[in-house]
């Protein structure tokens, strides 16, 4: 029997990206409008995408060359008889990205301002996780937004298209940029380490190490336990942990979120926000903020622990409310891929340490502990020494222990202690679900005996 012909394929290269968006914009006044529409939702000033009215005509040309550079495509919009507004567009698919190359393009703009055209905007287009931000540009639109609006199309020249841009798409995921930027290549290499010490490998999927980019600063996180449409986003640069969940009901999530501020009152949970993601706004995103990481080279280094005590939090928030979500969107049941009860319980009491841990130290202007205490570590028969917990600039530390109560419910008793304050010690019982303070006759001294001589 023969063997079937393998499908055989034009390279694809930025040009051709070009020469779709040049046709597009002079032919199809629809696509224009889509393609303003999604600039302007990435825009970090939105007033300078300007509109497009009733009358408006538009031209396209590649490979505009001025005295102050080359510009990919260059867009004009507007009335007749009037200068247009312009549009000053750059591809990407896997050339590195210059730093300057944006300031570049603004300079061509404000060259031909009041001469050729009336306004101007620059643009930036690539695949999503190349142009996680503008990267300087006035506005970005992404090749996978590109490339839904093609497939959305029934006819068959925009469904061609529409296969060209997904293997544009399949080609940067393969390959991804040309230029490597060493310092963000070493960033990304030092947090997954990071993430190797922090988390379960069992348990968790994360970025493993590999080449990047200058800006390539997301960094995503799975359980093990969730759907596969379930995850962690860390935007680094911009300092947000965002929990996404492919469902577009904002009320449905507020109500989740009421939950879990009702069921756990101890559990800080104000500063969460539900936002719309995606690029049909089809899905949502508990959000909270975490510092901005504005240097990425192995000279500074990050606040790791607040970090991952903001990704314990919200993947809490997540595990301990998703019956409330649709079934396909709920974690696994105990036992599933090989998770139990024991291990379920004591993740929900590392994220209650943890933002106990950090609520306490934030509040004396301290800092948390490195590395940071794992329960399962913290057991009477491992040695006290093991279970103190300095904290920088407190002058003493935490004293923790693992002890089960009647019904075999893990709780955590801990402890800390400050020279600042002489000899008194604060006491608290954390279980998974609440943090309760213990006055001195609740307290067993029995587990914090070492803690003075340890702090002295």
């Amino acid at each position: 029997m023969p063997s079937a012909k393998p499908e055989l394929y034009s390279p694809v290269e930025e040009r051709h990206i070009d020469y779709i968006l040049e046709e597009e914009f002079i032919l199809n006044r629809d696509f224009l409008r889509f393609f303003l529409d999604q600039a302007r939702r990435r825009a970090p000033d939105q007033t300078l995408i300007f509109a497009l009215t009733d009358e408006a005509q538009c031209a396209a040309v590649r490979s505009v060359t001025t005295g102050k550079g080359e510009s990919d495509l260059l867009v004009t919009y507007g009335p007749s008889g009037v200068l247009p507004t312009a549009i000053l567009l750059e591809d990407k698919i896997r050339a590195g990205f210059q730093p300057t190359q944006a300031e570049r393009y603004r300079e061509r703009g404000k060259h031909g301002k009041g001469k050729e055209w009336s306004q101007y905007w620059t643009c930036l287009v690539g695949p999503m996780k190349y142009i996680a931000k503008s990267n300087g540009f006035d506005a970005s639109v992404s090749i996978e937004t590109l490339q839904e609006y093609f497939a959305g199309r029934t006819d068959d020249r925009r469904q061609f298209r529409a296969r060209i841009l997904g293997r544009t798409i399949k080609k940067f995921e393969a390959a991804g940029v040309q230029i490597i930027d060493a310092a963000m290549t070493d960033f990304r290499a030092m947090y997954a380490a990071e993430c190797e010490k922090r988390l379960d490998p069992t348990q968790w999927i994360y970025d493993k190490p590999r080449d990047a980019w200058w800006d390539d600063t997301w960094f995503s996180f799975q359980s093990v336990f969730w759907p596969k449409s379930v995850n962690v986003r860390h935007q680094a640069r911009t300092g947000f942990v965002d929990l996404i969940l492919p469902v577009d009901d904002q009320d449905l999530l507020r109500k989740v979120l009421e939950f879990w501020r009702y069921a756990y009152p101890s559990n800080p949970g104000s500063g969460v926000s539900i936002i719309p993601i995606g690029i049909k706004r089809n899905k949502c995103a508990f959000q909270i903020p975490v510092p901005k990481i504005a240097e990425f080279t192995g000279e500074t280094r990050p606040d790791f622990e607040e970090l991952f005590s903001a990704i314990d939090f919200i993947s809490g928030l997540y595990e301990r409310s998703c019956h409330l979500l649709p079934e396909s969107l709920r974690c696994f049941a105990p036992g599933a891929r090989g998770a139990d009860a024991q291990n379920q319980q004591l993740r929900a009491l590392r994220a209650m340490l943890h933002g106990f841990m950090r609520s306490t130290v934030v509040s004396l202007g301290t800092q948390m502990p490195y590395p940071l205490p794992e329960p399962h570590l913290l057991s009477e028969d491992v040695p006290s020494k093991d279970r103190y917990f300095a904290s920088p600039g407190l002058m003493g530390g935490f004293m923790l222990v693992l002890r089960e109560d009647e019904k075999q419910n893990p709780y955590i008793l801990s402890e800390y202690w400050s020279r600042q304050w002489g000899a008194d010690s604060v006491c608290h019982k954390i279980t998974t679900s609440e943090v309760l303070r213990l006055a001195g006759e609740q307290a067993d001294r029995n587990s914090f005996e070492l803690i003075g001589k340890i702090s002295s």
